[in-house]
């Protein structure tokens, strides 16, 4: 069943899209990979430092070539001072008299990150095995279709809720059946997860309509362009950031209820009211620490923006009315909301569907 599911949508995808997918226009900017062949340093009146620098592009559309350019640093948070043997992201810019200017935009960080990720990946094998695996697995899947089909749609100009809908249930139907195999238990996880994931749209739109968020909480707005920056689209953008952040603790909450309960399944039977209770003691022991985690997670990600603010002196209600702040809130409110959903709709599809599970097994 799962499979004739994850069919049919594969099928319907591309009809949902209200605008054709298109090519990206060709861009006079773009950026290079970068090493770092020998630096002149040259003091500053004010302190700071000129970099005469020569590079030579190791990837990119100029590879190999050799570049000259000047980096200035006076000490600013977004400012690189480098050295000979620094691999750098080297910004790129075609002027109005068709040369290429080039200049010192950051370190390049990504190869000290595949080190990194290959840890995690030794240290997941060394815990979880093949479980752990398929875990990943199933991760870098979900992130294909995020960067596959869900971002392309919505630039193209879908509606950013009805592609994060259809984007959460591909994952479920990844990572559950990939995770969890096929069985009732799975299909248990998959349709209580999808049940919650609807249900949360509904409470988001709700609370995006009631509080009137527009959306541009986030200064990355300004980077938005064409119809996706409208100030229609925005808020409905907003809200399916916000149920797309749900959908990993609703997953979790889900999988955790199911999988109790089928293990109660297996040492006897049961009937489906004994189920149902459980799930929601299971639940109810889960919701505390989830919603701690919600909390924080979302805490800890805008603490930059707390300590700005607690280093003035505004009082707490224009404070609690800022765009930025209640946007912030409303995440943490529509995740603990999908979590309440979550608890009661997989103890109740549970429970239909693995009661007396041992006698039919």
């Amino acid at each position: 069943m799962l499979k004739k599911i994850f069919c049919v949508l594969l099928t319907l995808w591309p009809m949902l899209a209200s605008a054709d997918s298109q090519l990206a226009p060709y861009s006079p900017i773009w950026h290079e990979k970068g090493l770092i062949l020998e630096v002149q340093n040259h003091e500053l009146p004010s302190g700071g430092r000129k970099q005469d620098l020569r590079v030579k592009i190791v990837a990119g559309l100029n590879q190999n070539r050799i570049i000259e350019t000047t980096n200035f640093w006076n000490g600013g948070q977004r400012e690189v001072l480098v050295q000979p043997g620094d691999k750098v992201l080297v910004y790129a810019e075609t002027n109005s008299q068709g040369e290429i200017d080039y200049s010192i935009r950051d370190f390049w960080r990504f190869d000290g990150m595949i080190f990194w990720l290959l840890a995690f990946f030794g240290a997941t094998w060394l815990v979880a095995r093949g479980r752990g695996l398929k875990g990943i697995l199933a991760l870098a899947l979900s992130i294909l279709l995020i960067f596959w089909l869900f971002l392309p749609r919505i630039v193209a100009g879908s509606d950013p809720l009805l592609c994060t809908l259809l984007v959460s249930i591909f994952i479920i139907l990844v990572n559950v059946p990939l995770i969890h195999g096929l069985s009732r238990k799975s299909l248990s996880i998959s349709l209580a997860t999808t049940g919650a994931i609807i249900i949360t749209i509904g409470i988001t739109l709700l609370l995006d309509h009631f509080l009137k968020i527009k959306g541009t909480g986030a200064e990355e707005t300004i980077y938005l362009q064409g119809g996706i920056a409208s100030w229609q689209s925005l808020p409905r953008i907003f809200a399916a950031g916000v149920t797309l952040g749900a959908l990993g603790a609703v997953m979790d909450v889900c999988v955790s209820i199911a999988s109790g309960l089928w293990e109660i399944t297996q040492h006897g039977t049961a009937p489906f009211a004994k189920l149902f209770r459980s799930g929601m003691n299971i639940g109810g022991d889960i919701l505390g620490s989830m919603l701690n985690t919600l909390v924080f997670a979302y805490v800890g990600s805008s603490l930059i923006m707390l300590l700005v603010l607690a280093q003035g002196d505004i009082a707490l209600m224009p404070l609690l009315n800022f765009s930025f702040i209640i946007e912030e809130i409303i995440r943490s409110l529509i995740g603990a909301f999908g979590l309440l959903v979550a608890i009661p709709l997989t103890a109740l599809i549970s429970g239909l569907f693995l009661q007396n599970n041992a006698r039919s097994s």
